[in-house]
């Protein structure tokens, strides 16, 4: 095949209205379409390259997966229940809403939309990105049989020249590859019925790829592993990560992503259940946070802290205690001020209740956690109240190593808690008349405590439906919603059995596990379903709200709910089960599976299908948070430099001589005030910062000097500098305070992020020219810009585009310029 490169239209992605129509469309609609026939189709990842390959996910379609998929709760929900109907009904006139504000001629109908993404459920896409580093990767989406005269329609919005008889001709000759712009960076083109929407600057690969001429990733080691690999339902969808090429950019030694190499999940049918399987790839021995993973596994016949009947609960195995030492190790490893803020609660619970955290409670708890909600009865004679009251039922059971230990304590942190509450409503600016809140001990021989609420704190009739209750019985600690809660989460019975609970749902459950989570949708059903007219009407009010702001007319019933279109709550119950996650921790990682009879927001399947369009933040993720710490060192050195001021009434200059030359930075100067006094008292002021004495300083450089995004960075050397020089906030010859910034401290920059480092010892600043163009030296590792920190404590981020004018206006501190915040 030829390539030909022709850009004939531009679609303008970046407004609102087309980002919620596809946001819409994508996550409500492909559950609407109703498989016919199985339909043989061979790999879509044909089309993309087998090198520097790190992310695909290939969703087959539901027409070559019909039989599997008609056979599911989902499908029979949505075609024998009529919720396809009403769902698609809703979703139109949504639809049509949004795009009533599309400011194009022959814009697409809601019902357009939803054509578009059935069509697309039944015969299927690919997602995929390559690229040798994070940070340089390109993105590209093939859809099966996507040629079609809808989606150029779609594509095509936004269309302002006229059609070339040239580019129609072309497209009539199958030899041809047409290529159209979409954007001002993406194209797409045709290639045999399918349509292919990538950048520009990748269609020469990829082209390359479809003719051969490069290996695909339809023989990729991880694609061919995972369609030969077993399991028992049959997947209609394949996921795989590669966090290790996501890595790349990362310091040289670190272990990125916690230790998890890649991550890889199927999506598909097993009889009437939906199934999502996810592996986490995180080999043992493992470190930091996915050590948490390494835990005591339970089996479903020892839940004794399942109580009877109940089909909605967590359990959980999790230490306290050694959770407890590794997060605080964690928060240690990392130097974060998070470390010194949990060490300080930590001491104000010791000083305040006089007990050890870890050693009088965590210590005496075990290692398996369940919450579980049941049925406590209460009032419930509306939709508000029936969802009150469930979760009024909710009980948190923690197993118990020594009642008696943990008896105590509970005694005396009920006790001390009590006399907190007085103290409170006894303070100054406490409410008068206020209530006293007590935590009162039941009757009985088993160690209870409840609170009753004040009758102001919830409405009727919430009041009687909640009174926290803590309730030591047996072998469990249980942390309750209500009396009735606790008392029947510590009441004996007989011992819980998975197959009569749960009956055929109980099959394919793990022997041993460390989590299970299971639910049953179908007490809830007659609640939705009795709210689902009062929902609608309150997004219509919000709607005509939105409409009046911007003086548009609106309809007096926006979006209309049929009533004859509402199933019953029999029609819907007769094809729910109760729906189960699990995880299993192995030496090779994490393995989580999820089995339910139609997926929901929180559904893996859902969160994978919706991976795609948080793709391109993955890359950037690292980054983002290397960034904040950036953002987050600047604060401290503005807070280091706001109390150096309050303490000298001067912004601190290098540490100079008697005849003013210049010895140590000013970061030598605000050690004290980021706590580092002892390293502060070990400099001689009177040397410059390369003397035998002081150069040896060198190498215990703080890390809030050093911005985490510099790569291979020179070691002891820092990038936070300030502008020195007429008109800026420092001077060369004389101290400056506060008293001089009359452009305002918001709008003048105290120091920035600088092109060139310097040894973070040495006076050495960036020297400020009003007349020089430019940024002047101030620039970063961060994409697009840089960290400023403003006189005013604030930090914000620069582009490197920024207006010449408007950035000499930042630095000079008095030049009377009117500088917004919307000029940078």
């Amino acid at each position: 095949m030829t390539s030909i490169l022709i850009p004939i239209r531009r679609l303008g992605i970046e407004r609102p209205w087309r980002l919620a129509a596809a946001l819409l469309a994508a996550v409500v609609l492909p559950s609407l379409a109703r498989a016919q026939e199985p339909a043989a189709a061979k790999s879509l990842a044909r089309f993309v390259p087998k090198d520097d390959l790190f992310f695909l996910m290939e969703f087959d379609g539901l027409d070559a997966h019909a039989a599997a998929w008609n056979r599911t709760a989902a499908s029979k929900l949505l075609n024998e229940a009529k919720l396809g109907a009403l769902l698609e009904n809703l979703a139109t006139q949504g639809l049509d809403l949004i795009l009533e504000t599309a400011p194009v001629p022959n814009r697409p109908k809601g019902q357009d939309l939803v054509d578009i993404v059935k069509n697309l459920a039944k015969q299927g896409f690919l997602v995929a990105a390559w690229g040798k580093s994070a940070n340089e990767s390109t993105l590209a989406l093939v859809l099966r049989k996507g040629d079609r005269p809808d989606i150029r329609k779609l594509l095509a919005l936004g269309l302002r020249e006229p059609e070339n008889e040239e580019i129609a001709k072309a497209e009539k000759d199958p030899n041809a590859r047409v290529v159209h712009d979409f954007g001002p960076t993406g194209a797409w083109w045709a290639e045999s019925g399918d349509l292919v929407i990538t950048s520009k600057s990748a269609v020469e690969t990829l082209s390359a790829v479809i003719d051969g001429q490069k290996p695909s990733a339809a023989d990729h080691p991880f694609l061919t592993t995972m369609r030969n690999k077993k399991v028992d339902f049959e997947p209609i969808t394949i996921t795989y990560l590669d966090l290790t090429k996501l890595s790349a950019a990362e310091s040289p030694g670190e272990e990125a992503f916690g230790g998890v190499r890649s991550i890889e999940a199927r999506f598909g049918f097993k009889d009437q259940a939906i199934v999502t399987q996810m592996r986490i790839a995180a080999p043992a021995p493992r470190k930091g946070f996915m050590a948490l993973l390494d835990e005591p596994a339970f089996g479903l016949q020892g839940l004794a802290a399942v109580f009877a009947g109940s089909t909605n609960f967590t359990v959980v195995s999790v230490d306290p205690a050694v959770v407890f030492d590794r997060v605080i190790e964690l928060m240690k490893s990392a130097g974060s001020r998070g470390d010194q803020q949990a060490q300080a609660l930590i001491q104000e619970i010791q000083k305040r209740y006089g007990l050890d955290v870890k050693k009088d409670l965590l210590a005496h708890l075990g290692s398996r956690l369940t919450v579980t909600t049941q049925k406590v009865g209460g009032p419930v004679d509306t939709p508000f109240a029936r969802i009150a009251s469930r979760y009024s039922g909710v009980a948190i059971a923690v197993d118990v190593r020594d009642q008696k230990a943990l008896a105590k304590t509970l005694e005396s942190v009920v006790k001390t808690s009590n006399e907190i509450f007085k103290e409170i409503a006894a303070a100054p600016n406490a409410p008068a008349g206020g209530a006293v809140l007590e935590i009162k001990k039941q009757p009985g021989s088993v160690p209870s405590y409840s609170m009753d609420l004040p009758a102001a704190a919830l409405p009727p009739p919430l009041g009687e439906l909640f009174q926290p209750t803590i309730t030591l019985g047996g072998d469990r600690l249980v942390i309750a919603a209500s009396r009735k809660a606790a008392e029947m989460a510590v009441a004996a019975g007989p011992p819980w059995d998975a197959k009569t609970a749960l009956g055929a749902v109980a099959d394919p459950l793990p022997k041993s596990m460390t989590y299970l989570s299971v639910g049953d949708l179908r007490e809830l059903t007659p609640i939705l379903i009795t709210l689902a007219p009062m929902g609608i009407d309150m997004l219509n009010t919000q709607i005509k709200t939105i409409y009046a702001q911007f003086g548009r007319p609106a309809k007096d019933v926006p979006i209309e709910l049929k009533p004859d279109m509402i199933p019953k709550v029999e029609d819907v119950n007769r094809f729910l089960f109760p729906s189960t996650t699990t995880a299993v921790v192995d030496d090779e990682g994490l393995v989580i599976e999820q089995r339910e009879p139609v997926p929901t927001l929180t559904s893996l399947g859902v969160g994978g299908l919706l991976i795609p369009a948080y793709l391109p933040a993955i890359p950037a993720s690292g980054e983002a948070a290397r960034r904040a710490q950036c953002v987050n060192n600047l604060k401290q050195i503005g807070l280091a430099m706001h109390n150096h001021h309050a303490a000298k009434n001067v912004y601190p200059q290098s540490v100079r001589d008697k005849d003013g030359k210049p010895l140590l930075s000013w970061r030598v100067a605000i050690l004290p005030y980021i706590e580092q006094q002892e390293l502060y008292n070990k400099f001689h002021l009177d040397e410059p910062w390369d003397s035998e004495h002081n150069k040896a300083l060198i190498k215990e450089m703080p890390a809030v000097y050093l911005c985490p995004s510099r790569a291979k960075a020179e070691p002891f050397t820092t990038s936070y500098r300030t502008f020195v020089g007429k008109g800026a906030l420092f001077d060369e010859k004389e101290d400056t305070g506060m008293q001089v910034v009359t452009d305002g401290t918001s709008n003048t920059i105290l120091v920035v992020e600088a092109k060139d480092a310097v040894t973070w010892t040495k006076p050495d600043d960036i020297k400020f020219d009003p007349e020089a163009k430019g940024l002047q030296g101030a620039d970063s590792n961060h994409p697009g810009g840089f960290n400023a920190l403003f006189a005013d404590g604030a930090v914000r981020f620069i582009k490197k585009s920024i207006n010449e004018l408007v950035w000499r206006a930042l630095i000079t501190r008095a030049g009377g310029e009117v500088v917004t915040s919307d000029s940078y």
